[in-house]
């Protein structure tokens, strides 16, 4: 079977910028994907720290590559320390910049020691995505006054 992916073939032109009535639309940038997909990059994050907290899986993962696709230092912040380093050696395999983290964002005094370590060894932070998510199994109806400020999902 014969490989069908060209990797000599020539980059694509960039054609000249739009104008609108604001001015010249900016071309976007492309960001390899792997296999040959390219996909736009609308903007640029290069120089800003970001946190995601959940990072390690799912959602919290995918937000982390996104923000190091667009050029972001991310800290990947999650409860298990496993997930949470695989997903920052994956980016930083493909080129980013990325640290893990041990952090329960429950407990407030950790927060702030991990939060004040990033922003001392990375210049501040600069985007944070709050994406970890606490899940208390009870009917909604028995919570205590103390849990009812939290979120009802």
């Amino acid at each position: 079977m014969e490989d069908v992916r060209q990797s000599d073939a020539p980059a694509p032109t960039t054609p000249a910028p739009r104008r609108s009535r604001s001015g010249p639309v900016v071309q976007p940038r492309l960001v390899e994907l792997g296999e040959g997909s390219r996909r736009p990059l609308r903007f640029s994050l290069e120089g800003k720290t970001a946190i995601v907290t959940g990072a390690g899986l799912g959602i919290g993962r995918s937000i982390a590559w996104i923000l190091a696709e667009h050029c972001a230092k991310v800290m990947v912040l999650d409860l298990d320390g496993g997930p949470a380093e695989e997903a920052a050696a994956g980016i930083r395999a493909s080129g980013g910049a990325a640290h893990a983290f041990v952090c329960d964002v429950t407990d407030e005094a950790q927060v702030r020691r991990t939060f004040d370590a990033i922003a001392a060894d990375h210049g501040g932070i600069q985007l944070l995505v709050n994406n970890a998510g606490v899940t208390h199994v009870e009917p909604w109806n028995r919570r205590r006054p103390k849990r009812s400020t939290g979120s009802i999902a």
